[in-house]
C-alpha cells in the first residue's frame, strides 16, 4: 500500500514539473515571437521613416533656381528684349523654366534647368512681319517685377483646387493682366487655375 501511494506522488510530482516546463516554454516562446514582431516593427517604421525622408529630399531638391535667378540667365543670354511667357514644368522628371521674348524683329526661348540653372537656348526666330516693330512687344509683354513667386502661386492654386499638388506653372498676359497659370493634380484629376500675378485674386478655375 505504502509503495502505490509512493508511486503516485512520484507521478503527480513529475507532471507537475512537466506542466511547469511547458508553460516556461510556452512563456518564452510567446516573449521571443514578442520580440521579433517588436523589432519588424521597429524596422518597418525606419524604413517608412527613410522613404518619408527621401521623397522630402527629392521635393526639396526638384526647384532651386528661383524664377528671379532664371530671368537673370535669361537677361544675360538675350539683353534689350521683352520677356513674353514663362514657363515652369518638367521634362523626364527635371523641372525646365522656359521663357520666351522678343525684340522689334525676332523671338527667342531660353530654357534653364531648375536645380542646376544649366542654360539653353532653344530657339531663334524672325517674327511675321505684323508681329514686327513692338507689336509683338506690346501685346504679349508680361511683368515680372513686383508678382508673386511660384510658391505663393502655387499654395493659392491648391486651396482654390481644394486637393491635389501644383506640378506645372505658366505666366502670362492677356487683356493687360499678368498672371499665373497653375496646374494642380490629383490623381487623375487635374484643375488649372488663373492667379493674378499682381494682386493674387483667382480669377479662373477649369477641372479636366
Amino acid at each position: 500500500m505504502k509503495k502505490i501511494i509512493l508511486s503516485t506522488a512520484i507521478l503527480s510530482l513529475s507532471l507537475l514539473f512537466m506542466g511547469c516546463s511547458t508553460n516556461e516554454k510556452n512563456t518564452a516562446a510567446t516573449n521571443a515571437s514578442s520580440a521579433s514582431s517588436n523589432a519588424n516593427s521597429s524596422t518597418n517604421t525606419a524604413t517608412n521613416t527613410s522613404l518619408v525622408e527621401s521623397s522630402s529630399s527629392a521635393q526639396n531638391q526638384a526647384i532651386k533656381i528661383t524664377l528671379d535667378q532664371a530671368l537673370e540667365k535669361y537677361e544675360e543670354a538675350y539683353p534689350d528684349t521683352t520677356v513674353t511667357s514663362v514657363e515652369l514644368d518638367t521634362s523626364f522628371g527635371t523641372y525646365y523654366y522656359k521663357i520666351d521674348g522678343v525684340d522689334d524683329t525676332k523671338e527667342y526661348e531660353l530654357s534653364v534647368q531648375a536645380v542646376t540653372g544649366e542654360v539653353k537656348k532653344e530657339r531663334e526666330e524672325t517674327l511675321d512681319r505684323d508681329e514686327q516693330n513692338g507689336v509683338k512687344k506690346q501685346e504679349d509683354a508680361v511683368e515680372t517685377k513686383g508678382i508673386i513667386s511660384v510658391e505663393e502661386a502655387g499654395r493659392l492654386a491648391e486651396k482654390e483646387a481644394g486637393k491635389g499638388t501644383a506640378e506645372e506653372w505658366k505666366l502670362e498676359q492677356d487683356m493687360g493682366i499678368t498672371y499665373w497659370e497653375v496646374k494642380v493634380v490629383d490623381g487623375r484629376q487635374e484643375v488649372e487655375v488663373k492667379v493674378n500675378a499682381k494682386t493674387s485674386e483667382i480669377l479662373e478655375r477649369s477641372e479636366d
